[in-house]
């Protein structure tokens, strides 16, 4: 007896849809957004941008686990994109960025990618976000531990001001000198972004990773670790201050380990619904 084929009922499918959850659905990235990024391994800060407090030193707030809120500089506005269900925090690009000061020898974001509490083979930094930026001519920052020299550690940044407007990791072993990976693509201006880095010195030839969306970008260093630096942690603005965002950030995360491809992907594909992508 023959095979037989069965067709797919497009209009069945649209009319189950209230019955049975749709994959691309804003709604239900939404739902599985703050889940997914606080299953991520050696989670150390998550900043949905959501959560904020009536002082202006706890508004950016950390949902992860320690508390490690953010303080708002210079007036950056919380809310929502328009027509959707995106939480925000709004940056003007010109004085307003998120941040915390240095907790001393072993501060929760002095992350050195040699923790001993991480399994071997898996130890290093991974952090990241969705942006919107309304500039290609600017250098933005999106997530940095990173100042002037002797006090560099870890750097997530849009770069509008450079050819290709890519995505950069930095990363520095002895506060000054670093190593940058752009990534092999670039952002769009005014498009929901998700943008992620990692450092894995056990990846040998490739321990550096940046992403755009779903796109990797592989690239090699010689250092071993992460300086540990006295610079203030922030989110959108190098605090020193400058490299300003010029949009709005979302679903901030930081962890000190080195997730995987997978994870990393994961986290993407669970929330681009969301962000229309």
């Amino acid at each position: 007896m023959a095979g037989s084929t069965q067709i797919r009922n497009n209009e069945q499918v649209n009319l189950l849809r209230s019955d049975f959850q749709a994959r691309y659905e804003p709604n239900f990235a939404l739902a599985n957004a703050v889940s997914t990024i606080l299953a991520l391994p050696g989670l150390r800060g998550f900043w949905p941008l959501s959560s904020v407090d009536y002082a202006t030193a706890t508004q950016g707030r950390d949902i992860a686990g320690g508390g490690y809120h953010l303080a708002n500089n210079n007036g950056v506005t919380f809310g929502y994109w328009a027509n959707s269900l995106i939480p925000v925090a709004n940056f003007n690009g010109v004085n307003q960025y998120l941040s915390r000061a240095d907790g001393g020898v072993a501060n929760w974001a002095d992350i050195r990618g040699t923790e001993t509490y991480i399994a071997a083979g898996q130890r290093g930094l991974t952090l990241g976000c969705w942006f919107n930026s309304n500039s290609l001519t600017a250098d933005q920052t999106l997530i940095s531990k990173y100042g002037a020299a002797g006090t560099r550690s870890y750097f997530l940044v849009a770069r509008g001001d450079v050819a290709g407007d890519p995505v950069q990791l930095f990363i520095s072993d002895d506060g000054t000198n670093t190593t940058t990976l752009n990534s092999a693509g670039a952002y769009p201006a005014n498009t929901w972004t998700f943008a992620a880095g990692r450092f894995n010195d056990a990846l040998a030839g490739t321990e550096m990773a940046v992403w755009i969306n779903d796109t990797r970008t592989d690239g090699a260093t010689a250092r071993n670790s992460i300086f540990d630096s006295a610079q203030a942690f922030g989110i959108g603005a190098l605090t020193i201050p400058s490299a300003y965002m010029s949009g709005s950030i979302s679903l901030a995360f930081l962890c000190a380990a080195a997730c995987s491809d997978a994870q990393v992907l994961n986290v993407y594909q669970q929330t681009r619904a969301l962000f229309g992508v």
